[in-house]
């Protein structure tokens, strides 16, 4: 599937000319987008079935969330610790932090919620020192729980994440 946004039906902050491309994999597509000033970056949705209800989930606020991240290209490991600063019920916009406890570096994070579905990315800026993952990443959210894939921006590391909470 490959689209352009081309014109605005209700104006706001987003960008027009951005260009998607994306392969569908069950029920998610999954690729990248491109904008008219050359930035990048990655894209996903989901289909969602009239039949199939939405289901909420709970997502720790202001509470640390310990994980790891692990490279599926070298197989090394990340351990970090994330944080929701802010969720907007009403939309599932949240923002964050995300702490890399081995890397020496804290960047912002911004994203969504979307019944079991977290959807979120590191922002630039930030203290960054040694870290370079710079990813997006996609998750299931369960009780306690969450698990799922990341990849960087630039597209040459992805694997998986999870981290967890009491």
């Amino acid at each position: 599937l490959e689209f352009t946004e081309t014109a605005a039906v209700k104006q706001g902050k987003g960008r027009l000319n951005v260009a998607y491309r994306l392969q569908k994999s069950g029920n998610r597509w999954e690729g990248d987008w491109t904008g008219p000033d050359g930035d990048l970056g990655s894209a996903s949705m989901e289909e969602i079935t009239a039949d199939q209800p939405q289901q909420a989930v709970a997502l720790p606020v202001q509470k640390d969330l310990f994980g790891e991240a692990t490279s599926q290209k070298s197989g090394k490991a990340w351990p970090f610790v994330l944080r929701i600063t802010a969720l907007k019920e009403a939309t599932g916009e949240l923002t964050g932090q995300i702490t890399w406890k081995t890397l020496g570096a804290q960047v912002k994070i911004q994203g969504t919620l979307k019944g079991a579905t977290l959807e979120f990315a590191e922002l630039p800026g930030g203290k960054k020192a040694r870290a370079g993952l710079n990813g997006s990443y996609i998750v299931t959210v369960s009780q306690g729980r969450a698990e799922g894939a990341w990849k960087n921006a630039g597209g040459t590391d992805n694997g998986t994440v999870a981290f967890s909470w009491k």
